[in-house]
């Protein structure tokens, strides 16, 4: 039972994590710019939802989550 237990929290976490990862095409949207590492000025630049709309697709609304996740953690919020 204990191992049971184990493999069931064990499969969560690694469930969580994968749902947590951001979409490809925003690591493409993001190297659109001059300078990808600073994350505070791409995050006030009102052109990346177009950016990340056009590399992403169908996979947008995923992309601009994690976007706004990102740029929440650097102090910047960005409306979708």
């Amino acid at each position: 039972m204990f191992s049971k237990s184990i493999f069931v929290f064990a499969f969560l976490a690694v469930a969580k994590l994968a749902v947590a990862t951001p979409p490809a095409c925003l690591l493409g949207a993001i190297a659109t710019q001059d300078d990808p590492s600073k994350v505070s000025e791409i995050c006030k630049n009102s052109k990346m939802s177009g950016y990340i709309s056009s590399a992403c697709g169908d996979s947008t609304q995923q992309a601009m989550s994690a976007f706004s996740a990102v740029c929440k953690e650097a102090g910047v919020t960005v409306g979708m």
